[in-house]
């Protein structure tokens, strides 16, 4: 097993870990299909930019445990901060 199928891994079950967290918060189904099928086919930049979309297209409330879980995520896929998780920051509920 190499190095990246370990980092693939462990990436991916983060990437699912925060996809089910994102279902629950209320993303579209259709977008919970395209992220899946990012992740199956090991599109895991796309689907962590696709995860940002619909929280941010659908405005979805989330707390700042699960942003700090988005900022990790990014850091580990070596992603730039984006713009849209920078955006993201408007929908954080601090209640």
């Amino acid at each position: 097993m190499k190095i990246f199928d370990l980092f693939d891994k462990s990436t991916k079950s983060k990437l699912k870990e925060i996809l089910s967290d994102s279902i629950n918060l209320g993303i579209s189904n259709e977008g919970e299909v395209i992220i899946e099928e990012y992740i199956n086919y090991n599109e895991l930049g796309l689907a962590f930019e696709h995860i940002l979309y619909e929280l941010n297209e659908k405005e979805i409330s989330i707390n700042l445990v699960f942003y700090n879980k988005l900022i990790e995520i990014g850091k580990i896929m070596n992603l730039p901060e984006q713009e849209s998780l920078i955006t993201l920051k408007k929908n954080i509920n601090t209640n």
